[in-house]
């Protein structure tokens, strides 16, 4: 791992499983890489995305909002 990693326990259908171990078979990685590489261009391509980037935006308003002394006043 190399950066001070964290181990996440998750479950996955046969289905997934048999998938990832192909893959890791076939390109020599370990099912921990390949599940690690999946993760990181998953997340790259999520936080990319605009409809999140947008919903993101919208949801830290809120937060900033209600988090300010003053978020009463209006109610």
């Amino acid at each position: 791992m190399g950066e001070g990693g964290r181990t996440v326990t998750v479950s996955i259908t046969t289905e997934q499983f048999e998938k990832l171990r192909g893959i890791a078979l076939v390109t020599g990685m370990t099912m921990g890489a390949v599940i690690r590489e999946a993760s990181r261009e998953h997340a790259k391509a999520t936080v990319e995305d605009p409809k999140f980037r947008r919903e993101a935006g919208e949801l830290a308003v809120l937060l900033d909002r209600y988090k300010s002394p003053d978020s009463r006043e209006s109610e």
